[in-house]
């Protein structure tokens, strides 16, 4: 595996939500044995400090000032924000919010 930063290998898959991505990026990460980000999560993460600090969903430099406060700690295959887990980001309320 390659541990040099300045020269790492990314792939991104797209495609809408629910349909399978994460699950597919996982088990290419573990054949590759690369390294797996959740980058939904880390959206979700996002949209959660930020409806807790009662930020206007609105105003962009707020939500950036939010996200770039977090300390985010991966483990476990998922990030971790705080004392808590950050699972409950999946629940219908961050993850299918209305625009």
């Amino acid at each position: 595996m390659n541990t040099n930063t300045n020269d790492v290998t990314v792939i991104a898959i797209d495609g809408p939500s629910a349909s399978g991505k994460g699950t597919v990026a996982q088990r290419v990460a573990a054949k590759l044995g690369f390294h797996y980000l959740d980058s939904g999560a880390l959206y979700r993460l996002v949209a959660l400090a930020t409806m807790r600090a009662k930020v206007d969903l609105s105003d962009e430099r707020a939500i950036s000032d939010v996200a770039a406060g977090l300390n985010v700690v991966p483990g476990g295959g998922r990030p971790r924000y705080g004392i808590g887990r950050f699972s409950r980001s999946r629940s219908q309320n961050i993850s299918h919010r209305k625009r």
